[in-house]
């Protein structure tokens, strides 16, 4: 039973893991300072970087059902959709907050 769970589930798992890697590696290295001469500028370009990818992979889904007949992107396209706002939000937000504090 759980192996058949799990099989159905297997994209909507790897969805939510690749999503929060990124920021769990940003977590870590600001923790270990392995960000840099700049940190916070690090910190946005990332945040800015994997939001346009999100981004890129959530309007994707609809063509890759409509074209290949890929059902299982529908389901995690507004899983998709939110972690990209997440980390728009996050770019947002240390991109005014900084610019507010200097």
């Amino acid at each position: 039973m759980m192996i058949r769970t799990l099989k159905a589930q297997w994209l909507r798992i790897a969805v939510h893991v690749g999503a929060w890697i990124p920021f769990l590696v940003i977590v870590w290295d600001a923790l270990t300072n392995q960000l840099g001469a700049e940190p916070i500028r690090e910190i946005i370009l990332r945040t800015g970087k994997i939001a346009l990818i999100l981004l890129a992979l959530s309007l994707a889904c609809t063509p890759a059902n409509t074209l290949f007949g890929f059902r299982s992107a529908l389901k995690v396209r507004r899983a998709l959709g939110l972690y990209a706002f997440f980390y728009a939000l996050a770019h947002a937000s240390m991109f005014i907050g900084c610019r507010l504090w200097i």
